[in-house]
């Protein structure tokens, strides 16, 4: 697996350090006016992201999967059909994530993205209790799911990780993982994620986990290239509202993470953003 020196150092790194910013919520706030992401629509999405890579000037962009599958399954409800009626709480999630229509549309969606946004793109993967969960419900909408386990948080790695191959040609330079509560208490460990990772090592992408959990996060300290976490696996330095209100800097990380909060005016974001900058050139 490669470092997160290598990674920023790669052909891809423009700079030392790298900016990754998730401007989803502040584009539906302030560029769409309290609007949705048109998911469905490839070239009005990739413009959109285009917009905002112009806004937040940053190295990589978040693109969240989870928002991507619950759009497309809201417009092609007859897909349900062949996601219902199994008591496995796996088979909705697989079905979903294999149906070809949708294969076909992410990647359509992707390769656009891609073909606007001169910088990076991380693509943000949902959970696997989070996927599953919801995959089962909207297809069963009166079954009860009981508590996932270690087979379901590794069976559903194995799906994402198949599907993420469908990316090779769209433009993405990153996959990440998503761990929650529910995937700790199910038995999850970096070893889960290893279809991912090793699908992001063949494509040469970096591969990272955003560990949002109670739980110890330790054991994730040396199971991805990049790790953001609030706990003593994270590599990743990330902007708090000490930042985004105050501009006050982080300590020196290589990769610099957050959410871009939705009630800034772009002209505050700019001001932030381009003293942030000015100090990765102090860090080199």
């Amino acid at each position: 697996m490669t470092t997160n020196a290598e990674i920023l150092h790669g052909s891809q790194a423009t700079a030392t350090h790298k900016l990754w910013l998730d401007g989803t919520e502040f584009a539906k706030r302030t560029l769409l006016k309290s609007g949705q992401i048109p998911w469905m629509n490839s070239t009005e999405t990739a413009s959109l992201f285009g917009q905002l890579e112009g806004v937040l000037s940053a190295d990589a962009l978040s693109l969240p999967l989870m928002e991507i599958l619950t759009a497309w399954l809201q417009a092609n409800p007859q897909a349900l059909m062949d996601m219902s009626g199994k008591k496995r709480v796996r088979y909705a999630v697989k079905k979903l994530l294999t149906h070809p229509v949708f294969r076909h549309d992410l990647k359509d969606l992707l390769s656009s993205i891609g073909g606007v946004v001169r910088g990076e793109i991380f693509v943000v993967l949902p959970s696997s209790s989070e996927v599953t969960r919801w995959a089962h419900t909207q297809a069963n909408p009166d079954a009860e799911v009981f508590d996932l386990t270690e087979l379901d948080v590794d069976s559903v790695s194995v799906y994402l990780a198949d599907l993420v191959r469908e990316f090779k040609e769209c433009g993405v330079t990153a996959v990440i993982a998503s761990v929650g509560n529910e995937d700790m208490a199910a038995g999850a460990r970096p070893e889960l994620y290893q279809p991912i990772a090793n699908v992001a090592e063949h494509y040469q992408w970096s591969f990272g986990c955003i560990v949002n959990t109670e739980a110890d996060d330790a054991p994730f300290k040396d199971g991805a290239d990049i790790v953001v976490s609030s706990g003593s696996a994270a590599n990743v330095a990330v902007l708090g509202s000490a930042f985004w209100q105050d501009g006050a800097l982080p300590e020196p990380a290589e990769v610099v993470y957050s959410q871009v909060p939705v009630e800034l005016a772009p002209e505050q974001i700019r001001k932030h953003i381009a003293s942030l900058k000015q100090q990765f050139v102090a860090w080199a």
